[in-house]
């Protein structure tokens, strides 16, 4: 009887999504935004100063604090474990978990479609993207699926409403009143397909997404006893509407997402089987309006986040579990239809494109790199072509299986292909942003006393990765640095310089200075000496 409860497809999900994870934070340890956030943690973990989240001694107002105080909770069990590793791993694997509970909710009689949807969704190449980014979209579409499952039972459980008012709560903390994009229309939706009093069962519900709002009290209420009440009109109206409107950020067009759709259908759309799997195969009345469901609920989350005009690609991470349903409950049906079909046109034809492909960025890489100057080129291992090339002759082998089997082999296609092409760029990406070698350097000079002045922003992102536990000093205008230099003869100032002219990442001594390329090679990274009699040698060293 244990055996037969056991959902050997989730937990090969998990499997994937740990290992998947780990060799993210192998091949990439923080870089970019992620270590801006962890240092906020790592400041709010030695102030104790819980509710207004610090960056360089000023309010971290970009963000909403849940992501810190997770962190934190997990540096006061244990301070020395990789939580920035742990907790990412923690969410994602939870989001597959309620992937398989709210498929299991709409389609109660359908066990070939609860039971593959959390392969399903590990396997789509947009999620397998987000995984290992100490980021708050996957915190956020946990507490949106958590919700939607709980959606499903709050009107005939007291219980079970209350779930769906905390997952709510959750998510606003989580990453702000964006979580209401995605819960006012799941709430007008459920309604409309499953509730027998819409109108009742709407209000209800609605109510309780206004009383998740709440929790916006128990982070807001510190803040205004401490009297500083202008932070929460700042963070609401300069980040969030200023967002919206386009008068921060980098303004985008409305059709920015379409790229983005066959990252999230592959390799499916291109499985001839799948597509056939049409409405004249004989279905319950609840699975046709569980599809409406998940389909409308999408597609208003995507045009809603098309008209913001600072939007990216992440913001529609929340509604790929409902995609991953509808996938598994599309080639459920598929297998039923077309159970006794051993061949498959489409899947040799994407195994010879794959074959093409591999060939061709092989090419590129080892003998074109030089003229075309791609650099993210440079590290996309060898390795890559390799897999890509097996991968596209087991799919021509594979095109003669039965369609099930096609099913299986398509999905760790997927996970793999997807898998290679992700870690691969994400190193390629963390070269041009890994700070890791100024870190070592500022650090050396911190043991030994040196004072030091920073002139640029960069030097809050390496606060975690040093450990330090106090800021650098900030000047940013010449005045002040130059009245710091005539004071602190023996230091050395942080500055950066604009450079566009670099094929490769380097960091090391140049002139008497240590320089480090960074983000995306457009500026060079430059700890310098204040007194010239200082001498160093000049040893660059290529970190590539």
């Amino acid at each position: 009887m244990l055996y037969k409860k056991i959902n050997f497809s989730l937990l090969t999900a998990m499997l994937v999504i740990i290992v998947l994870t780990c060799l993210h934070a192998y091949v990439a340890p923080l870089v970019g935004e992620e270590t801006r956030y962890a240092t906020v943690a790592w400041r709010m973990f030695l102030e104790h100063n819980w509710f207004i989240p610090q960056i360089g001694g000023s309010a971290y107002l970009h963000k909403t604090p849940l992501l810190f105080w997770f962190l934190n909770l997990g540096w006061w069990i244990n301070v020395n474990w990789p939580w920035q590793v742990i907790f990412p791993i923690i969410f994602a694997l939870l989001t597959v978990y309620y992937t398989q509970k709210l498929a299991e909710a709409l389609f109660p009689y359908k066990p070939n479609t609860f039971s593959l949807a959390p392969l399903i969704l590990a396997a789509i190449p947009f999620f397998i993207n987000n995984l290992g980014l100490l980021r708050f979209d996957m915190m956020l579409t946990l507490f949106n699926i958590m919700a939607c499952y709980y959606l499903t039972r709050a009107t005939s459980s007291r219980s079970q409403y209350w779930a769906f008012v905390l997952a709510n709560g959750l998510g606003l903390l989580a990453k702000g009143p964006v979580i209401y994009i995605f819960t006012i229309p799941e709430v007008l939706l459920f309604c409309v397909y499953f509730s027998s009093r819409p109108f009742h069962d709407a209000i209800k519900l609605l109510g309780g997404v206004a009383l998740s709002a709440g929790a916006f009290i128990f982070w807001w209420g510190p803040i205004i006893y401490a009297g500083k009440s202008y932070l929460i009109h700042k963070m609401l109206f300069e980040q969030v509407v200023a967002r919206a409107t386009g008068s921060q950020g980098v303004v985008k067009p409305f059709w920015d997402y379409a790229p983005l759709l066959p990252c999230i259908f592959l390799p499916w759309i291109l499985f001839t089987p799948f597509l056939r799997a049409g409405s004249n195969f004989e279905e319950r009345e609840n699975d046709k309006k569980s599809v409406r469901f998940l389909i409308q609920v999408f597609v208003v989350c995507l045009i809603i986040f098309s008209l913001i005009k600072t939007k990216e690609s992440r913001y529609i991470l929340p509604t790929i579990p409902l995609i991953a349903i509808f996938i598994a409950y599309r080639l459920d049906k598929m297998t039923r239809m077309f159970r006794h079909q051993r061949y498959s046109m489409s899947t040799f034809l994407m195994g010879i494109l794959l074959c093409c492909s591999a060939i061709t960025v092989f090419i590129l890489l080892n003998y074109f790199y030089q003229k075309i100057h791609i650099f993210y080129a440079a590290y996309f291992p060898n390795s890559a072509s390799y897999i890509l090339f097996f991968v596209g002759l087991m799919m021509m082998v594979g095109a003669r299986l039965s369609v099930k089997t096609q099913v299986t082999f398509l999905i760790w296609v997927s996970i793999c292909v997807s898998a290679t092409i992700d870690l691969s760029a994400t190193y390629a990406i963390s070269k041009t942003q890994d700070l890791n070698p100024a870190v070592k350097f500022i650090n050396g000079l911190l043991v030994k006393n040196i004072p030091i002045v920073s002139r640029e922003t960069e030097v809050f992102d390496m606060q975690f990765s040093g450990r330090w536990p106090t800021w650098i000093l900030f000047i940013k205008d010449e005045k002040g640095i130059n009245a710091w230099a005539l004071a602190h003869p023996n230091g050395w100032i942080i500055t950066s310089e604009k450079k566009t002219d670099i094929n490769q990442a380097y960091a090391g001594f140049v002139g008497g200075c240590f320089e480090q390329s960074y983000q995306h090679l457009r500026s060079i990274l430059k700890i310098c000496p204040v007194s010239s009699l200082l001498v160093v040698p000049q040893n660059e060293v290529n970190i590539t």
